[in-house]
């Protein structure tokens, strides 16, 4: 359960983080950020070698990459929500 509660929590950072950078930001900062954190992991897994004490940096790669891809997913939706919000209320607008 709480496996599925972090990942959530990941997935509904990345539309809260597209809400700040729509309201406050006014650039997608965070959103180049959580793409930039795909191929960062994704280095970090291939340049430290894996051990059985810790994991290393290679699990730290793994779960920065996959805790970006699906935080980006969350952002992409919230800009698709966004975008079909602004159109419906564009073509409701009586002026």
């Amino acid at each position: 359960m709480t496996f599925y509660l972090f990942w959530t929590v990941v997935f509904l950072s990345g539309a809260v983080f597209r809400l700040v950078d729509r309201n406050w930001i006014k650039r997608p900062v965070l959103g180049l950020l959580m793409l930039a954190g795909i191929p960062t992991g994704a280095i970090l897994t291939e340049v430290s070698p894996f051990n059985f004490a810790d994991g290393g940096l290679y699990m730290q790669g793994v779960l920065l990459s996959a805790a970006s891809a699906l935080a980006l997913v969350g952002y992409a939706l919230a800009w698709v929500a966004d975008v079909a919000r602004r159109r419906l209320a564009r073509s409701m607008d009586p002026s």
